[in-house]
């Protein structure tokens, strides 16, 4: 294991398929779809209604401090994520060199009832809705002021754009430890967007299904500590998985579709294996948005960069939904899970084999690979970004991480 080559040695995670890696991992074993009505702002007038919403219901809810969640919902549950992913790396006093946060808007979620409440009550403006920083000053002030905390505004490809920046200042010899992740709550701005861009589905999201009809909105928050495997070494930690690669692309084709061809995705998943062969790959963890021009693109990149027989595909999706900023931090940790467990997820939506896009829906049984040690995680965002990040099994042979 080369010295400086990132490794992860420490997972948190907050979703509606439960809070707590635990419960997370438990609650994508089922196909239980963790949707149901919006109650955090009204949706009378729009079409769509239901969302990926964490609540009492949710696995492990205890676990959040729920007095500030009318206040700080994004925050509240990216500290719940950032100190299990500590607890879990046994960091103890041990302060990481920075901290990479993705988001998308960041807590404009609770700016939103401040421009309700000024409607309702003619009190005035209050304030522009954009990035909202307050996100990454509570972070700050819960870390230690010592400690560098960034936002990664890159919309639903944040969360691995954050583990891309923290395994090159690993891999250059700019830090030593970094926690990244992403986190993002259900806002009035995101949903009734999408919404009226028709890319929203009634009741169910179904990635690569013959019956989608549109993604559907989720929440949530995950982070992961990346060391250098020396510093991991140093301190005896446990090394859950190395990051064998990663790969960044642009489409620059249209603002919000994406290339058809798939040419910028697949160019992103061959960057991600450089050290690798295809035929290596165990497990892709798709971006899986369960719209058809998404899934197609992404399907039309996986085509071509395996031959057959394929790896099992799935996006996890079908269950929590798109937690935009979030969302491939929360499938990073997912995607280290796999490895862990040496077992992948369903592709959960599909009714039989109601799928003819040509990829191979991974089952979570047998006839998946038995040995896992080499996935991939898919993460795209509008303006055309492509992302991809390669995780394997710690104990196997790995190369460089520059792709």
């Amino acid at each position: 294991m080369i010295a400086r080559n990132p490794v992860i040695t420490g997972l948190g995670v907050v979703s509606a398929a439960g809070i707590g890696t635990t419960n997370f991992w438990m609650g994508l074993q089922h196909d239980t779809p963790r949707f149901r009505e919006v109650s955090l702002f009204p949706t009378d007038d729009l079409p769509n209604h239901v969302a990926g919403e964490i609540g009492p219901w949710t696995s492990g809810f205890d676990r959040i401090d729920v007095d500030r969640l009318d206040t700080a919902r994004t925050a509240t549950f990216a500290l719940a994520a950032l100190n299990e992913a500590i607890s879990d790396a046994d960091l103890g006093g041990i302060q990481p060199d920075r901290v990479l946060v993705g988001t998308t808007v960041g807590d404009v979620a609770d700016r939103e009832r401040g421009w309700r409440q000024a409607a309702r009550t003619s009190a005035g403006h209050p304030g522009s809705l954009g990035v909202d920083e307050s996100l990454r000053t509570q972070i700050a002030q819960h870390i230690g002021s010592s400690v560098p905390v960034e936002l990664t505004v890159a919309a639903c490809a944040a969360g691995n754009m954050a583990l891309i920046r923290a395994a090159q200042l690993i891999a250059g010899g700019f830090a030593d430890v970094v926690i990244c992740g992403g986190a993002e709550t259900i806002s009035r701005l995101a949903f009734s967007g999408f919404s009226r861009m028709r890319a929203m589905a009634q009741e169910r999201c179904r990635p690569f299904s013959d019956n989608q009809d549109g993604m559907l909105l989720g929440e949530g928050s995950a982070f992961l500590i990346v060391e250098s495997a020396a510093h991991a070494t140093a301190r005896d930690a446990t090394v859950l998985a190395t990051i064998a690669g990663y790969g960044l692309t642009c489409d620059a084709k249209h603002p919000a579709a994406p290339d058809p061809s798939g040419e910028g995705v697949a160019r992103a998943m061959t960057s991600a294996i450089a050290a690798a062969d295809p035929s290596e790959v165990d497990y892709v963890c798709a971006h899986g948005t369960g719209t058809p021009q998404n899934d197609a693109a992404e399907v039309a990149a996986y085509l071509q960069v395996f031959a057959a027989p394929r790896p099992p595909i799935s996006s996890i999706k079908a269950l929590i939904g798109h937690s935009l900023g979030a969302a491939s931090a929360i499938e990073a940790v997912a995607c280290a899970l796999v490895i862990t467990h040496q077992r992948t997820l369903p592709q959960w939506g599909l009714e039989e084999a109601s799928t003819s896009h040509g990829v191979r829906p991974a089952t979570g049984r047998r006839d998946d690979p038995a040995h896992i040690d080499l996935v991939l995680n898919n993460a795209f965002a509008f303006g055309g970004n492509n992302t991809c990040v390669g995780l394997r099994r710690p104990d196997t042979a790995w190369g460089d991480t520059t792709a």
